[in-house]
């Protein structure tokens, strides 16, 4: 793929990506990534990134391992290249709520053990309100992904 050169408004949405998510405690390159591929609109390989973005190979690499595994990320193939092209995922947000539902499922599982091996009994009202809350997050999650795919369905008629 061409090389695109980046405008400067260009590159401070980009770095403005890339802030947002070291904010979170992600890696910097990972929003730098989701910025100019956000922006790009075309497949890019790790080449493209490391020439655009000015960044490391090899956190280059990291970064966009990280984005395919949260679904934010996808890898995708070019007729006629070798190479691993990366673009957004299109249904990356929603991929993310379904990601946070199972964690969320996840560590409420990991409470209900905690609830029968406590050492002090009141720390059983605690793991209770945990459990409460991870337990209607799931809920309330779940119910954001059937109104918005109610909503995509509405807006597509």
């Amino acid at each position: 793929m061409k090389n695109i050169l980046l405008n400067d408004e260009q590159k401070v949405l980009i770095e403005d990506f890339g802030t947002y998510i070291e904010s979170t405690g992600g890696a910097r390159s990972l929003g730098k990534i989701w910025g100019y591929l956000l922006i790009s609109g075309a497949p890019k390989s790790l080449d493209d990134m490391v020439n655009d973005l000015q960044i490391s190979k090899g956190m280059a690499s990291l970064s966009v391992r990280q984005g395919v595994q949260i679904s934010l990320f996808r890898k995708v193939g070019i007729p006629g290249s070798k190479r691993d092209f990366y673009k957004l995922h299109s249904d990356a947000w929603t991929s993310t709520l379904h990601t946070s539902i199972a964690q969320g499922a996840m560590i409420a599982q990991y409470l209900r053990r905690a609830k029968n091996l406590v050492l002090e009994e009141q720390a059983v009202l605690t793991i209770d309100e945990s459990i409460e809350f991870f337990e209607f997050v799931i809920q309330q999650t779940e119910q954001i992904l059937v109104q918005w795919e109610k909503r995509k369905g509405s807006n597509t008629k």
